[in-house]
């Protein structure tokens, strides 16, 4: 997932015109959950899929605010409702405090 944000930042303000698929392929991903009964290597991969997520819109809102890009159009594809996801998950408590 990370490799959206390092496009991103590779192209600039011409990732605009990926934006909309990438945030509803982040958005889709960001649905991924381990089950209360997942084994350790679910809620691992779990987290480092959050991870790579949170990385990939990192890298997606540097290139779009240092390219003089409409956040608007970043803002409409949600970020923070998967921050919301993450923050609000009993499995992943310190990504919250780590990227927000």
């Amino acid at each position: 997932m990370q490799c959206f944000g390092d496009i991103a930042g590779a192209i600039g303000g011409h990732f605009e015109t990926y934006l909309a698929v990438v945030a509803q392929v982040l958005q889709q991903a960001a649905t991924i959950t381990a089950g209360a009964d997942g084994s350790y290597e679910m809620f691992d991969y779990v987290i480092a899929l959050r991870e790579g997520i949170m990385d990939a819109w990192g890298g997606i809102i540097g290139a779009m605010k240092s390219s003089g890009k409409s956040m608007f159009l970043l803002a409409a594809s949600c970020p923070r409702c998967f921050a919301n996801i993450v923050c609000y998950s009993r499995r992943s408590p310190t990504l919250c405090t780590n990227y927000l």
